[in-house]
């Protein structure tokens, strides 16, 4: 299998290379083709150095098997998502290995409405890369136009618009996707930016910053005594946030706070949000006590929109800070869930401490145990740990306790909820100590 749980990703010239960009692209062009789609693709990056190497692989393939390419430079992975929706193109791609640093890169594939490429046409494009085609006796042509993603940026001019002046932020876009962007955007709002980590050198994406390095962005925002702290990862999908006392809120928080938003509005359809079986059960029980129910699914940001769309739900998302709004988006954007988090809290005066008095999460550890592709790769077959795992979750019958291969790196992600953080500790040594005997690295 090319594909994990969100795309292709590995590590540059080891697990991904120009070959296997070439291929995709091949396989893409023939899936293009296959579903008598337009034969135009839209491909963006982030700001790897290694990003303009994969980009003119896979244009080749694209364009040797007859599909015109159309490349918009840096840009978001929701920006590729959001174009779809308003040109009549076959599809898209975006070059980048999400919040992984510099050393990863990696595809993901979307439809031509800007869904991320369910599994089964995961599985169809898996099948072209593996055969022999022959290429196309037309080739299709490569054309760059770095001006099409100001339609993104009008729409969240328009569509987002709040008054920001007299508000401070200190703005982490993870020397990434959204580096340029966001500052101006937040700046046509009137806000006053501290920019953090809104460089790019093509080496220090997700380099200790963004949203899977909060702790940076949390002393900035003490340090400067800025109002909020927003923290994008490096492809603008994920969004944290540091209030002002240095509160960290991750996706549990923000869905709790957005999801008693739409409910007041009666906007909240069902009365349900989306999340995953990571989502923490004090969100559960605290959302319960509103009248509001949580349903859940795999983890990834396609499997909540999946869910939200199939049911005709609202809002969902994941602790991680994946969340989609789904009257708004068909993927998870980062740069408009954080403004439109800013306008309802601005707009509407809400007290977020008084919100979040609320909600009562159980304490939580997770950890990500590095082990050989083995058994990652095995996970599923061996029945052996997971025996010894379910043993352990009898002993903790009042806790939870998910253990789970890492759908994009060598890991194997554990995670834990319990009544107190000393037994969250216990149980994830006892589950390391599983794993490190039948590991080999």
């Amino acid at each position: 299998m090319i594909f994990g749980t969100d795309g292709i990703r590995g590590i540059v010239d080891v697990s991904i290379d120009s070959k296997l960009a070439y291929k995709v692209g091949k396989a893409y062009a023939k899936y293009i083709e296959k579903h008598d789609l337009p034969k135009k693709v839209i491909v963006g990056k982030d700001t790897r150095i290694s990003g303009d190497t994969y980009f003119s692989a896979l244009a080749s393939g694209l364009s040797d098997y007859g599909i015109d390419v159309i490349f918009v430079g840096i840009v978001s992975t929701p920006t590729i998502s959001f174009l779809l929706t308003k040109m009549n193109i076959g599809g898209g791609v975006m070059i980048t290995a999400s919040h992984n640093d510099f050393t990863y890169n990696g595809l993901k594939l979307f439809d031509k409405i800007g869904r991320k490429l369910s599994i089964e046409d995961e599985k169809e494009v898996e099948e072209y890369y593996k055969k022999k085609i022959r290429p196309s006796a037309c080739k299709g042509k490569i054309t760059f136009n770095f001006q099409i993603p100001n339609i993104y940026k009008d729409y969240l001019l328009s569509e987002c618009y709040c008054n920001l002046h007299n508000i401070s932020i200190a703005l982490d876009c993870a020397n990434g996707s959204n580096f340029s962007i966001a500052p101006k955007i937040y700046h046509t709002f009137g806000a006053n930016i501290i920019k953090v980590a809104c460089n790019n050198d093509g080496k220090n994406i997700n380099n200790y910053c963004g949203a899977n390095h909060i702790d940076r962005l949390q002393k900035e925002v003490l340090c400067h005594s800025t109002d909020f702290g927003i923290a994008f990862d490096g492809d603008g999908d994920r969004l944290r946030v540091v209030l002002s006392d240095g509160k960290i809120l991750d996706g549990d928080d923000i869905l709790f706070i957005l999801a008693n938003y739409l409910k007041q509005k009666n906007k909240l359809n069902g009365l349900t949000i989306v999340g995953t079986i990571m989502t923490n059960k004090g969100l559960e029980e605290s959302l319960k006590k509103l009248d509001i129910s949580l349903v859940r699914c795999d983890v990834g940001d396609k499997n909540v929109i999946n869910c939200l769309s199939q049911n005709h739900y609202s809002i969902g998302g994941e602790p991680s800070g994946h969340i989609c709004i789904y009257e708004h988006n068909t993927t998870c954007d980062a740069l408009f869930n954080s403004l439109y988090f800013l306008k309802v809290i601005t707009e509407n005066k809400i007290d977020i401490h008084q919100i979040l008095s609320k909600l009562v999460k159980y304490p939580s550890l997770l950890c990500n145990l590095e082990v050989s592709k083995d058994l990652r790769k095995n996970w599923d077959d061996n029945l052996i740990i997971k025996q010894e795992i379910k043993n352990i979750s009898d002993m903790y019958p009042n806790c939870r306790i998910v253990v789970r291969p890492s759908g994009t790196e060598p890991m194997i992600r554990l995670y834990v909820e319990s009544h107190s953080d000393i037994e969250n500790e216990i149980i994830i040594s006892r589950l390391k100590d599983i794993i490190k005997k039948y590991n080999k690295i």
